[in-house]
């Protein structure tokens, strides 16, 4: 009788070893030694070699990422739009017992200046340089701003090549340099003007205040002009009691008065 036995290896850690330092982990999948960088251990090196490793940006996802910038800036060009769109009121056929209403399509921020000028220094900041690189506009990558509506167009073969050339360029075009912010530094510090950041800055908050403010004020205001409307109302009835009153006595010293005539 024959017996089969077997037996099995003892499980040991992954030893890999990077820039002279010595890691180990329990899994050949190993994400914790460069920051952003996921190590998949597939063999075990020879001994007294190494092996080069080569890191490469992923272009998709930078694609990607310059892709939703690009709609993300459309959407808040159409949104602003519609909320500050205006339309002259109707002034034909108006009699004259009315007034002009204002049109029922008009956004709720029609004529705001916060918004139009949040709308300018975005615009302005998309068209605007930053460098000396051959990529220092959005221009260069293929992005060109349409004069008529102010959105993004975007040539995505143009802008794949770019990234594919220039990866360097296209990130200091974004992300600046410690001597120069980029595009999305300078949008991001205008948009914190707007809404706030840490304490600082926000100028929706500081006018929504200015207009609650000035709302309660109108508010007193339409409530003294009432009661001041009132207050003469009643000293009008008032006046229009004592002239009844004096028409009446007047009337009654008719009879007498007509009397001593016709008697003379």
């Amino acid at each position: 009788m024959s017996e089969k036995i077997k037996q099995d290896l003892a499980a040991t850690d992954a030893i890999i070893w990077v820039d002279g330092n010595k890691y180990t982990s329990s899994s050949n999948t190993i994400n914790d030694i460069l920051t952003g960088v996921t190590l998949t251990l597939k063999q075990t090196s020879k001994d007294n070699e190494s092996d080069a490793l080569t890191l490469s940006p992923d272009e998709s996802a930078v694609q990607k990422a310059v892709e939703e910038f690009v709609t993300a800036f459309n959407d808040f060009i159409t949104q602003s739009a519609t909320l500050s769109k205006f339309t002259t009121a109707n002034y034909s056929n108006l009699k004259t017992d009315t007034v002009a209403l204002p049109n029922a399509t008009n956004g709720p921020l029609a004529g705001e200046s916060l918004l139009t000028g949040l709308q300018a220094l975005l615009r302005r900041d998309a068209g605007s340089n930053y460098g000396n690189d051959d990529v220092s506009s959005i221009a260069d990558l293929g992005i060109k701003v349409d004069a008529k509506t102010g959105k993004l167009e975007l040539d995505s073969t143009k802008l794949k090549n770019k990234i594919h050339t220039n990866p360097e360029e296209v990130q200091r075009l974004f992300l600046g340099t410690e001597e120069r912010p980029g595009l999305a530094g300078v949008m991001s510090d205008h948009i914190k003007g707007y809404v706030g950041s840490d304490g600082k800055g926000n100028i929706i908050k500081d006018e929504t205040e200015k207009l609650e403010k000035d709302k309660k004020e109108a508010k007193k205001q339409l409530e003294r002009t009432e009661a001041t409307i009132e207050a003469r109302m009643r000293a009008f009835q008032k006046q229009y009691q004592q002239m009844e009153v004096a028409i009446a006595k007047l009337q009654s010293l008719q009879g007498p008065l007509l009397r001593d005539t016709d008697f003379k």
